[in-house]
């Protein structure tokens, strides 16, 4: 974090050591930013990377600045199908 200017969001710490610091902000920048880099390749099974990947993809949309109806129903359609594969 000491390289990361703080614009781009708070410091984030050690999250296997420090994990009482975590702020809501910071399990933000840590999932939508940090943690798609962090975690591939380290889970035995690709399918649980590429559905946390798919998740990160349906909150960002959730946050963006305009939500169409098109996009409305992206986001409906993503997370449905999302938690069906999850409950699998």
């Amino acid at each position: 974090s000491k390289t990361i200017p703080s614009a781009f969001g708070a410091a984030i710490p050690n999250i296997t050591t420090k994990r009482s610091q975590m702020t809501a902000e910071k399990w933000s920048i840590w999932t939508l930013h940090i943690a798609p880099v962090v975690l591939r390749g380290r889970f035995k099974k690709i399918k649980y990377y590429e559905h946390f990947i798919r998740l990160v993809k349906i909150v960002k949309l959730c946050l963006a600045f305009e939500i169409t109806k098109d996009m409305l129903k992206k986001i409906d359609d993503g997370f449905n199908l999302w938690v069906k594969d999850y409950e699998k």
